[in-house]
């Protein structure tokens, strides 16, 4: 079974709650409950990973990783199970408080900060709900905490229509301060936005049914799909199953099978921005390793 995780990775829904409305996010389309994964669920699918030869721990979902209060209880027992995890983690900044930094040192590898904005007129129009000064200040002074640079850093751009004005100033700003930097086009979310046009171009799998990582929802749910953020295409319950029985399961091996036969007739994945390769949608990237299809968690970004 270790064949599925062609990258070594697992993607754990630790919370879906989130401060920030951004434009280019479909969360007023949200049916799932907001809340934050059971400790006892999290260490059980760590516990199974680790047996599975997964090497990588991320648990980036559709919130930010700090509204989960026992965020680092979680980390810590991954890291107390395998030490050489690597743990990865995204969020805003704007709940990264100064009392976490310690312990980001201490459990956290690769850290991702979504940044929409270089001045707070666009940042606040388009990452609604979260204040500017508040977020920067947060990372800057993290950035200020971590001088040796042992978490590596990530800053993410979009360039939407409410941005785009901002790029070359925001690429100038973070590339010296942050140990990658990159800036995409906005994708479509399945059906969530509008923003990539598939019409008439040749489809065929983006990989992920296939090579993974396997994504567990904060209530167990797996799915196969980090843009399914209402997880329709669920493939198992990590709450009374095990992960190599989510892998042999049915509902697996169907969605494998139409996916290797490029057939995405009754499947969300039918209209699919991401079933269509366009290069062209990584738009600047600071690190040469980056590619478009590869995950952010990727350990082939960050082995030298």
């Amino acid at each position: 079974m270790q064949e599925y995780f062609l990258n070594k990775e697992i993607t754990i829904e630790v919370t879906n709650r989130c401060g920030a409305k951004c434009v280019m996010c479909p969360r007023e389309l949200l049916t799932q409950k907001l809340d934050v994964m059971k400790n006892e669920l999290f260490f059980k699918l760590v516990e199974e990973a680790n047996e599975l030869g997964i090497e990588v721990i991320d648990l980036c979902g559709y919130g930010d990783v700090f509204l989960d209060r026992d965020l680092f209880t979680k980390i810590k027992y991954a890291k107390k199970i395998n030490p050489k995890f690597k743990v990865y983690i995204s969020t805003t900044g704007n709940v990264m408080r100064e009392k976490y930094f310690e312990e980001i040192l201490e459990y956290v590898d690769i850290l991702k900060f979504s940044i929409y904005g270089n001045t707070k007129k666009t940042y606040e129009n388009v990452m609604g709900g979260i204040k500017f000064e508040k977020s920067i200040k947060n990372i800057l002074k993290f950035i200020d905490f971590d001088k040796n640079s042992k978490v590596y850093t990530m800053g993410n751009f979009i360039i939407m229509p409410e941005v785009k004005h901002e790029m070359k100033r925001w690429i100038n700003y973070w590339e010296p301060k942050l140990s990658e930097v990159y800036v995409w086009k906005p994708h479509n979310y399945t059906f969530g936005r509008n923003y990539r046009n598939i019409t008439g171009k040749k489809q065929k799998t983006c990989g992920r049914p296939l090579e993974g990582p396997l994504n567990v929802a904060v209530d167990g749910k797996a799915h196969v799909c980090c843009f399914d953020f209402n997880k329709e295409i669920v493939v198992g319950d990590l709450n009374n199953q095990t992960i190599m029985q989510t892998l042999q399961n049915k509902e697996m091996k169907n969605i494998q099978k139409k996916h290797k036969e490029n057939d995405f007739k009754g499947l969300l994945c039918e209209n699919c921005d991401q079933t269509v390769k366009d290069d062209s949608v990584l738009v600047y990237k600071s690190n040469p390793k980056r590619i478009v299809g590869m995950s952010n968690s990727s350990l082939y970004v960050f082995k030298e």
